[in-house]
């Protein structure tokens, strides 16, 4: 299983987009993926939840221990990422090998997600083309 982690706190929404997307491509390509983004921020939308690695911490760590892998979606900040650097930390003490995906702008609000050396890109649409209501 691919654990997939992206920044969240400041790009929520964004985040959120980002992620479905990617993991959804993924899913299509056979990939068993979990995202905590997908999987959570609809909670925070719809109940009382919090939104941050202090409540979601413990939950993200059963997964990440579960999986085979860890992909960091390299968005605007992933370096200083609270959730990110204590995933990373998680991965690395259970000895789950971390690749990094790259993050292009493309045409038109888009993004282009890739990682070469193993896969063809993935198009993320703007948000503007894909609305979701929650």
């Amino acid at each position: 299983m691919i654990y997939l982690a992206i920044p969240y706190t400041g790009q929520e929404e964004l985040s959120y987009h980002v992620a479905t997307h990617i993991t959804a491509e993924l899913s299509k390509r056979g990939e068993v993926v979990f995202s905590p983004i997908t999987h959570s921020h609809p909670f925070t939308k719809i109940t009382d939840l919090p939104g941050d690695w202090a409540f979601w911490g413990k939950i993200d760590r059963e997964f990440i221990e579960r999986s085979d892998q860890m992909w960091i979606v390299c968005m605007d900040g992933w370096k200083e990422s609270v959730g990110v650097g204590h995933e990373q930390r998680i991965a690395k003490a259970a000895g789950i090998p971390i690749h990094k995906l790259n993050v292009y702008h493309g045409p038109e609000k888009s993004f282009i997600i890739s990682r070469p050396e193993i896969w063809k890109p993935i198009t993320v649409p703007p948000m503007e083309a894909i609305p979701c209501e929650l």
